[in-house]
């Protein structure tokens, strides 16, 4: 979903899909409340083989999609992509069949690269992101605060109120990476246990699960919390 609220890109199969999985796009109508009849984005975006993901960064203007194309089964291929407002028209008469079907199947990253400062500057932005993403696994902070704003840092909070709130998250957090420690090791176990001590196990595994989920959701609403704080 777009930071309009209202424009939506997904993966399906369907009729109007050119191979397996294609990404298509929706806006939704808030008059009639519901999705609008959704549209296939086309190549180069979409192929005759599994196109899966489609995500925007519009603030940092960087995109990814993820496919299969061209590759041994389960293998994709992630790339990364400089949005554009309006879609590129091909003639082929002008620039040959070869040509378009090269382009098409992005048979080459670089020909897609045409305006070179533009690539260059994209690359900036884009080791910046990873940066940002990098510091914050190495602190183990990560506060999404709005499209703009991630903090990385207890240091960046300004009300003791957000900073309350992020320091039990933080405790939250580590409680949640035991506790999927544990159902990992647990199902684990489960497969090659016999029979008679599944039963106790199962038990024990649901209830793990139901406070997994219940942490989860604590943690989805201190953020939401923190973020109300850190945003007035």
């Amino acid at each position: 979903m777009l930071s309009d609220g209202i424009t939506l890109y997904f993966a399906s199969k369907g009729e109007e899909s050119l191979g397996g999985y294609d990404i298509f796009m929706t806006r939704w109508d808030d008059d009639n409340r519901r999705f609008l009849k959704p549209e296939n984005i086309g190549m180069p975006f979409n192929s005759k083989g599994n196109d899966y993901l489609y995500v925007v960064d519009e603030y940092n203007q960087l995109g990814w999609f993820v496919t299969d194309r061209g590759l041994s089964p389960d293998s994709i291929c992630l790339y990364t992509f400089i949005p554009e407002e309006t879609r590129q028209i091909y003639n082929t008469a002008t620039i040959g069949r070869d040509t378009l079907v090269a382009l098409a199947e992005i048979h080459s990253i670089r020909d897609t690269w045409t305006d070179e400062k533009r690539v260059s500057e994209a690359k900036k932005r884009l080791e910046e992101v990873k940066n940002t993403i990098k510091k914050a696994r190495q602190s183990g902070i990560y506060f999404i605060i709005n499209d703009n704003i991630i903090y990385t840092d207890l240091s960046q909070f300004r009300t003791k109120e957000g900073l309350s709130l992020a320091q039990k998250c933080i405790e939250l957090y580590e409680q949640r990476n035991s506790l999927v420690s544990k159902l990992e090791e647990l199902r684990r176990s489960f497969k090659d246990s016999p029979a008679e001590a599944r039963s106790s196990m199962r038990t024990d595994i649901l209830q793990k699960e139901q406070q997994l989920t219940n942490l989860s959701n604590s943690i989805h609403n201190l953020e939401k919390e923190l973020r109300s704080y850190e945003q007035r």
